[in-house]
């Protein structure tokens, strides 16, 4: 039995090559703290069912950020 220590773990050895890890709809993902590939995928974030370290969703984070919406015209700006 291997026993593996914190410093030679995925996710430390990830985070000292300056990875970005990223959760990929339809492909297999392997979660960087505990190994286990379970997830719970919300709107721009996936955790992981396991140990609950939370990725970002690669579909979100390459798209631009922009508002929801637009203010044409306030009617309490006017009024002040």
């Amino acid at each position: 039995m291997t026993i593996q220590t914190a410093a030679s773990s995925f996710g430390i050895q990830g985070a000292m090559k300056r990875y970005s890890f990223m959760y990929h709809d339809g492909d297999t993902n392997h979660c960087p703290g505990c190994g286990h590939s379970h997830w719970h995928v919300g709107r721009a974030t996936a955790e992981c069912a396991n140990c609950g370290t939370a990725l970002p969703l690669a579909e979100v984070s390459s798209t631009p950020v922009r508002p929801l919406f637009y203010v044409r015209s306030s009617k309490t700006a006017m009024a002040a």
